[in-house]
């Protein structure tokens, strides 16, 4: 501080004799005044190829994506047997996770049992059929008619494994149910003993490999954001990366609700509550040291060097300071800004205020 008050004297006691102001946000100084202050100036660097990232804080939720989750369920009425799992469990595909009974399996498989004998008598029947009509002792048309007898046998045979196949039923009338996806078991929707109507689920269950994050921020923040910034987790390897943009404001909270899908090792747990980072990108902005900040009425400034000594107080349409460097908003291509000495023009240019 000494040293900025004792720079800040020189220089207004140097602008009272020789320098010339132009506009109120313009100072113009001579050469030996601009070494008596000890200006140095640096160019802005355009931060396009490696954007700049301002990190935005807030609160984010581990939710699963509706497309992941899956319940399993059975096409037919019957009693529930045998649970195998409890919420938490994981699950490969394929698993049984249930054993049921039922009565119209059990129907199933004895029609099932039926068309296959069936099936080899009207095959019997062709062979003896095809003897005799090769020996001129019946005619054709009773040999076409055995022909489309099985052609009709082997259908309603097929049409009965299908719907046996797709039941999950075992010819004696046991359900299998089986887990669709490898995964965790979110919820267990019915109890041991308990009769359940044609398709009505079982359990719930999602692989986790898949995990987005919710977040609830206010508007203005959300609407700074847009699809592909990044979401930071403290203390996680892996990130994640925003869906899309900011959708409507809930009319009670006012906060928009987004949302990103992580990707990495040891996601969080669906439900589990995060303290997330956003890193914003901020692709065209320029790149400075923080050295060249400065402030006036609440807004960042920085002091841009010109042709004859003149040094204009730029106001910056956004700033983010990270460490030594900091990312701003509003600068010319090509501008020069003061990297050293700021405090001492900022002086000056406070002391043009009537």
């Amino acid at each position: 501080m000494p040293i900025i008050r004792s720079l800040s004297t020189l220089a207004l006691a140097l602008l009272s004799s020789t320098a010339a102001l132009a506009a109120d946000t313009t100072l113009t100084l001579s050469e030996a005044q601009r070494k008596a202050l000890g200006l140095r100036s640096v160019a802005a660097r355009q931060s396009v190829e490696a954007p700049s990232t301002a990190p935005l804080r807030a609160n984010g939720r581990a939710v699963l994506p509706p497309a992941a989750q899956r319940v399993i369920a059975v096409p037919l009425p019957a009693l529930a047997e045998q649970l195998l799992f409890a919420p938490g469990d994981t699950v490969r595909a394929g698993t049984i996770m249930a054993r049921l009974r039922s009565a119209q399996a059990h129907e199933l498989g004895h029609e099932l049992e039926a068309s296959h004998q069936l099936l080899g008598q009207v095959r019997t029947a062709l062979a003896r059929d095809e003897q005799l009509a090769a020996e001129g002792l019946i005619p054709r048309t009773r040999l076409e008619a055995s022909r489309a007898a099985l052609a009709q046998a082997e259908l309603q045979h097929e049409g009965r494994q299908t719907a046996l196949k797709m039941s999950g039923s075992e010819p004696d009338g046991r359900i299998l149910a089986r887990a669709p996806v490898s995964g965790i078991v979110l919820e267990q929707l019915v109890q041991v003993g308990q009769r359940v109507e044609a398709n009505t689920a079982l359990y719930r269950v999602a692989p986790l490999d898949v995990v987005w994050i919710e977040l609830s921020l206010p508007a203005p923040d959300a609407d700074r954001l847009q699809a592909g910034d990044r979401v930071r987790l403290p203390g996680r390897e892996g990130e994640a990366r925003l869906l899309g943009t900011a959708g409507p404001a809930d009319p009670a909270t006012q906060l928009v609700t987004l949302r990103a899908r992580y990707t990495g090792a040891h996601p969080p747990r669906p439900g589990q509550w995060l303290e997330v980072e956003v890193l914003r990108r901020l692709d065209g902005l320029s790149e400075i040291p923080a050295s060249a900040l400065s402030e006036r009425d609440g807004k960042p400034l920085v002091f841009v060097e010109e042709s004859g000594g003149r040094y204009r107080a730029l106001s910056l349409s956004e700033a983010h300071q990270r460490g030594a460097t900091a990312a701003v908003g509003g600068l010319p291509t090509g501008a020069r800004v003061v990297s050293v000495g700021t405090a001492a023009l900022r002086s000056l240019l406070d002391a043009k205020k009537p």
